[in-house]
């Protein structure tokens, strides 16, 4: 999470808005590692984030 969010350049709150999840969330995610499963539509919500990402964003992903 924390490695999309760094691509993205968007710092927690922002994003956390953007998915649709509160700050909070975002922390337990980011902290809870592989052990953190989002819910689908959060998980939807993600996955169109990285489709309609650019380019630079999704090299920047890849790199992290």
């Amino acid at each position: 999470m924390q490695a999309f969010r760094t691509a993205l350049r968007r710092n927690g709150r922002d994003f956390a808005t953007e998915v649709g999840v509160s700050h909070r969330m975002l922390v337990k995610w980011e902290t809870g590692g592989e052990n953190i499963i989002p819910r689908p539509g959060n998980q939807a919500a993600l996955d169109t984030m990285l489709a309609t990402a650019g380019p630079e964003v999704q090299e920047r992903f890849a790199g992290l």
